[in-house]
Protein backbone atom coordinates (compact mmCIF):
# COMPACT_ATOMS: atom_id res chain seq x y z
CA UNK A 1 0.00 0.00 0.00
CA UNK A 2 1.61 3.23 -1.22
CA UNK A 3 1.61 5.48 2.41
CA UNK A 4 2.54 9.06 0.54
CA UNK A 5 0.44 11.81 -0.73
CA UNK A 6 -0.68 11.60 -4.46
CA UNK A 7 -2.77 13.65 -6.67
CA UNK A 8 -6.22 14.30 -5.52
CA UNK A 9 -7.71 12.89 -9.25
CA UNK A 10 -6.12 9.04 -9.08
CA UNK A 11 -7.93 9.06 -5.21
CA UNK A 12 -10.71 6.18 -4.94
CA UNK A 13 -14.29 7.16 -5.50
CA UNK A 14 -15.60 3.68 -4.18
CA UNK A 15 -16.47 4.63 -0.80
CA UNK A 16 -13.39 3.65 1.28
CA UNK A 17 -12.21 6.66 3.49
CA UNK A 18 -9.08 8.02 2.80
CA UNK A 19 -6.80 11.28 3.98
CA UNK A 20 -7.65 14.29 2.09
CA UNK A 21 -5.28 17.69 2.22
CA UNK A 22 -6.61 20.93 0.66
CA UNK A 23 -4.90 23.89 0.48
CA UNK A 24 -7.38 26.03 2.15
CA UNK A 25 -10.03 24.20 4.49
CA UNK A 26 -13.65 25.22 4.76
CA UNK A 27 -13.18 27.70 7.51
CA UNK A 28 -11.24 29.58 5.73
CA UNK A 29 -7.96 28.45 7.44
CA UNK A 30 -5.48 26.23 5.07
CA UNK A 31 -3.64 24.02 4.64
CA UNK A 32 -6.12 21.42 5.98
CA UNK A 33 -5.90 17.20 6.55
CA UNK A 34 -9.50 15.53 6.75
CA UNK A 35 -10.58 11.93 6.81
CA UNK A 36 -13.14 11.58 4.07
CA UNK A 37 -14.98 9.71 1.37
CA UNK A 38 -15.93 10.38 -2.50
CA UNK A 39 -19.74 10.73 -2.33
CA UNK A 40 -21.11 9.38 -5.58
CA UNK A 41 -24.68 10.79 -5.31
CA UNK A 42 -23.53 14.48 -4.84
CA UNK A 43 -20.25 14.38 -6.36
CA UNK A 44 -18.19 15.82 -3.65
CA UNK A 45 -15.46 14.78 -0.95
CA UNK A 46 -17.17 14.74 2.14
CA UNK A 47 -15.33 15.24 5.39
CA UNK A 48 -16.10 12.81 8.26
CA UNK A 49 -13.47 13.35 11.41
CA UNK A 50 -15.20 15.63 13.64
CA UNK A 51 -17.68 17.54 11.77
CA UNK A 52 -19.22 16.33 8.56
CA UNK A 53 -18.01 19.34 5.91
CA UNK A 54 -17.73 19.68 2.04
CA UNK A 55 -14.32 19.12 0.99
CA UNK A 56 -14.77 22.04 -1.77
CA UNK A 57 -10.49 22.43 -2.73
CA UNK A 58 -8.65 18.88 -2.46
CA UNK A 59 -5.65 18.18 -3.52
CA UNK A 60 -3.80 15.33 -2.54
CA UNK A 61 -5.21 12.34 -0.87
CA UNK A 62 -3.30 9.06 0.94
CA UNK A 63 -4.56 5.88 2.37
CA UNK A 64 -5.38 5.50 6.34
CA UNK A 65 -2.87 4.05 8.39
CA UNK A 66 -3.60 0.76 9.43
CA UNK A 67 -5.49 0.75 12.92
CA UNK A 68 -3.33 0.03 15.66
CA UNK A 69 -2.86 -3.77 17.37
CA UNK A 70 -5.59 -5.01 19.56
CA UNK A 71 -4.96 -6.61 22.69
CA UNK A 72 -2.51 -6.32 25.32
CA UNK A 73 1.32 -4.68 24.75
Amino acid sequence: MNMEWQPIETAPKDGRSIMIAMDIAPDGFGPRIACGSWQRLAEVWWGVCGSALVISKPTHWMPLPPPPPTGAA
